[in-house]
């Protein structure tokens, strides 16, 4: 869910106004309450913001660095500063406060917005691939089997449970995975995903089709119907004899 709450910290009243209204503009949410570098983290951190932009202040540059690496570093927050400059100070300065990127005055809304969406984006993927790294190295320490399958699809990576997942449909160079309730289309073919799914719990059943076995309702000559009949599956010739041994027939 997009997150379109913005704090502001800028270096005067005038340009603190300016900015939120460029902000406001394009459909952001900003707090009047909060509006210098000496604001504490507290208040920050309660607004829970997706971002915040910090216009440039040398008068406050203790504050404003300090506050930037907290954001950052302690609370997972991203950081824009905002600048008339580009010189060699600014962009030390930049650096120092583990800043994504620096904006140029005057602001461009459509450009602001494009920079600010791009951020979100790259700092969610950030987080995501530091939830997979302790995941696996949870795994690595502990010998446990993921019970998930992480897929990129939409600009970010999804895990899916095991047990969400219906059936896993072949498109070109493409795969579709299928849940009850959605369904994400990553690029992958289907040996390399039948791969990652347990062998216990999925079977393919024609060239095109990958099946969670417990979610089989009902098997044909020709073809197999999923759970709750959401939908029928082909069922090729070459993969009957491994369906049906894996059927406890009665």
């Amino acid at each position: 869910m997009k997150n379109n709450n913005i704090i502001v910290i800028g270096k005067d009243s005038e340009s603190w106004l300016g900015i939120k209204k460029s902000l406001v503009n394009i459909g952001f949410t900003v707090p009047s309450s909060i509006k210098s570098a000496a604001s504490s983290l507290k208040e920050i951190i309660v607004f829970n913001p997706g971002i915040v932009l910090i216009e440039v202040n040398f008068k406050e540059k203790s504050d404003v660095l300090e506050t930037a690496k907290k954001l950052y570093r302690e609370h997972d927050i991203p950081v824009l500063l905002i600048s008339d400059d580009t010189n060699e100070e600014y962009l030390h300065f930049a650096k120092e406060a583990d800043v994504y990127d620096v904006l140029l005055k005057p602001l461009d809304e459509k450009k602001l917005d494009l920079v600010i969406q791009s951020t979100m984006k790259r700092h969610n993927s950030y987080l995501t691939r530091s939830k997979l790294k302790d995941i696996f190295k949870k795994v690595a320490d502990t010998g446990t089997v993921p019970d998930f399958i992480t897929l990129r699809a939409d600009f970010k990576l999804n895990m899916i449970k095991f047990k969400d997942l219906f059936y896993v449909e072949a498109m070109k160079d493409y795969v579709i995975v299928h849940t009850k309730n959605n369904h994400y289309i990553t690029h992958c073919t289907m040996k390399v995903i039948l791969n990652r799914l347990p062998e216990d719990q999925f079977i393919r059943v024609h060239r095109s089709f990958i099946v969670r076995r417990d979610k089989i309702s009902s098997v044909t000559n020709d073809e197999l119907v999923i759970e709750d009949g959401i939908r029928a599956l082909p069922l090729g010739g070459n993969y009957m004899k491994d369906l049906l041994g894996s059927l406890y027939i009665v």
